[in-house]
C-alpha cells in the first residue's frame, strides 16, 4: 500500500483530508469531526498514522473503514 491509496481512502470521509508540507516534515489531517492528525518524516508515515488512528476509532466513517480494510492495514 502506498500513500496515494491511503489518501484516496481518507478522502472518502466527510470533509476529506488535508496535507501540509513544511521543511519540518509532513502533516496529514482529516477534516472529519473529530479530526485526526499525524506528523511524519514522509507523507506515507503521516498518512499511515492517520489511517491507523481512524481504524481504531469506532466513529470512523463506514466508507473510510471499508476502504482501509481493503488495504489490509
Amino acid at each position: 500500500m502506498n500513500e496515494k491509496q491511503i489518501l484516496d481512502a481518507l478522502k472518502k470521509g466527510p470533509g476529506g483530508v488535508q496535507v501540509n508540507i513544511t521543511e519540518k516534515g509532513y502533516t496529514v489531517s482529516t477534516t472529519y469531526r473529530p479530526a485526526k492528525r499525524c506528523h511524519g518524516g514522509t507523507i506515507r508515515e503521516a498518512a499511515f498514522g492517520v489511517a491507523v488512528a481512524l481504524w481504531s476509532d469506532r466513529r470512523c466513517p463506514a466508507a473510510v473503514r471499508a476502504t482501509l480494510g481493503e488495504l489490509e492495514l
